[in-house]
């Protein structure tokens, strides 16, 4: 944009008044006076203390603490009324965590506080991501001038007291209008791998690497603070965001545990200008537990390494050298299961191993199939009990999930091999390269 203070054309100098003027007349700032004789909105979430002082006590301003009712009791805001976010929530709901009320009880929550969509709402918490929830779910009610005290109680420099507000109950009926936000598990699943979507998670990064929804990028709301109270500055955490792949050109789908991340990141990213952001609010709690559902991980590989798992008194598998292996081979009693998928079963393979996908073990719920169905299953392919099994596939998932399935089948006899293919006669990958 051009810097009008700097042109040195006199011309353009004697219409800075004027253009000062006119932009006062029409900008929109916390504290204006909105048509109603109270404030008008404002694009921006956060308010700073300053600005809140002069709002304090003006028409249709409604200055809510959401922190406990204890905490509310040992002091608070001068005129700000008890709405405590955790009674804006159940603790559970069909299994799943921290569940918002349902909306007869939002209603009750909004109308005893003396609510009403004219009014300004400003809440505030301990510090400036606290009232995540609160403000999503404020949002998710159909609050329209709602903003957010920026440093929360922790950062106000002004009066406090233990007076409580008596507010005059209204007669608040939910309108739900921007509560199309709120999506499901199935509408985040479609998003996976959109060009024109981010999946953001937002629990710790311990968590994360726990297991996450497939193309998730991790974003903690926590690093969206300074000095513990108030917002960093906007342009270095929308370029700390654009580094994971996360601008306000893409849908923003926010998920976490069970909610309570997701909300931060959603207000933060409302301050931010994101306009097309979406919140799963069932989260990991719901996505972890559904077997149709895919994860990834963010651990390594697993391979059955280390003394714990190889020890003299181990419990787990034997891993077979290839010397072993080509020793026990002659054996009838052995027999290698590869694990692997038809196609590469079939470009290269043990001599004389057999093959049982690990995929086709699960059905179309990814749930093994019944102890009948992989008892035969296996049979057809001469993996019977009474052999010594060895398990061939190339570690990771597949080895752990094949080992424990037929521990549980109750086949005694499980080794591995994970070892080298040089020194094995491989006839399939010769007639696939044509020698």
């Amino acid at each position: 944009m051009r810097n009008f203070t700097d042109d040195k054309k006199p011309q353009v100098r004697s219409l800075w008044p004027l253009w000062v003027a006119a932009l006062a007349a029409f900008m929109i700032v916390p504290g204006a006076v909105g048509a109603a004789g109270g404030p008008a909105a404002t694009d921006s979430v956060f308010i700073r203390p300053a600005q809140l002082k002069d709002l304090l006590g003006k028409p249709g301003v409604k200055v809510i603490d959401v922190r406990g009712a204890a905490d509310y009791a040992k002091g608070h805001i001068p005129g700000a009324i008890s709405v405590a976010w955790n009674i804006m929530q159940v603790p559970e709901r069909d299994g799943l965590r921290n569940k918002w009320a349902d909306d007869a009880a939002l209603e009750m929550v909004f109308s005893q506080a003396g609510l009403s969509y004219d009014d300004y709402v400003v809440l505030y918490d301990t510090g400036t991501i606290a009232p995540g929830i609160a403000f999503a779910i404020f949002t998710y009610a159909g609050f329209d001038k709602l903003h957010v005290l920026d440093g929360g109680i922790g950062g106000w420099d002004a009066e406090i007291n233990s007076i409580p507000a008596k507010p005059v109950e209204s007669k608040l009926t939910l309108s739900r209008k921007n509560g199309n936000f709120v999506v499901g598990k199935d509408y985040v699943a479609g998003k996976i791998g959109d060009p024109a979507a981010q999946i953001v998670e937002g629990r710790s990064l311990q968590a994360y690497e726990d297991g996450h929804i497939p193309t998730a990028k991790h974003v903690d709301p926590a690093v969206y603070v300074k000095d513990g109270k108030f917002l960093k500055p906007r342009d270095v955490i929308v370029q700390d965001l654009a580094k994971k792949g996360v601008t306000r050109e893409k849908q923003i789908v926010l998920y976490c545990g069970s909610g309570g991340a997701a909300s931060r990141n959603f207000m933060v990213l409302k301050e931010l200008g994101f306009k097309n952001v979406v919140l799963y609010l069932n989260s990991w709690d719901e996505w972890s537990i559904d077997p149709t559902k895919v994860q990834e991980l963010g651990a390594a590989n697993f391979t059955f390494s280390g003394s714990v798992l190889n020890g003299t008194n181990s419990l787990g598998p034997h891993f077979f050298s290839q010397s072993e292996l080509k020793s026990a081979l002659g054996q009838k009693s052995v027999v290698v299961l590869d694990v692997r998928s038809a196609s590469d079963f079939n470009i290269g393979r043990i001599p004389g191993s057999v093959n049982v996908y690990w995929n086709e073990t699960l059905d179309a719920n990814r749930n093994p199939k019944s102890a009948e169905d992989l008892t035969a299953l296996f049979a057809r392919k001469g993996v019977t009990p009474d052999k010594h099994i060895v398990i061939f596939t190339r570690g990771g998932v597949q080895l752990t999930y094949m080992y424990t399935l037929l521990k549980l089948l109750g086949y005694p006899q499980l080794s591995a091999y994970t070892g080298r293919w040089e020194g094995w006669d491989m006839p399939s990958w010769k007639a696939v390269l044509g020698k």
